[in-house]
């Protein structure tokens, strides 16, 4: 269990100090440092074991637009360059239930 405990943290840094790389390359080093220490805490280990650190940093760039701009955001894209899959994320100011967003997928032709 202690092996266990030990590896999942080796992870979870790995992750934590990618996702400072990361957020520092295109934010800026200070920006992307402020960013990480604003959410370094925010990621739970299912969270990063189900999204690169790429993928978060576009996840928290699209809520902190969404404060700005606008109440909700649609994004589709391909996580890997390798696959044939997409992936659909909603944003949203409000709590949302994937069925209100049946009909938009309708609409794409998604359903």
């Amino acid at each position: 269990m202690n092996k266990l405990n030990g590896q999942l943290n080796k992870l979870t840094i790995s992750w934590m100090v990618s996702f400072q790389q990361i957020a520092e390359r295109v934010l800026g080093k200070e920006t992307g440092k402020q960013l990480w220490q604003k959410y370094q805490s925010a990621f739970p280990i299912g969270y990063q074991t189900q999204v690169s650190p790429r993928s978060a940093l576009k996840d928290i760039l699209h809520l902190n637009r969404l404060s700005t701009t606008k109440h909700q955001d649609i994004s589709l894209h391909k996580p890997y360059k390798e696959t044939e899959h997409y992936r659909l994320h909603f944003y949203s100011q409000q709590e949302r239930f994937l069925d209100e967003y049946i009909p938009v997928l309708e609409n794409m032709h998604l359903r």
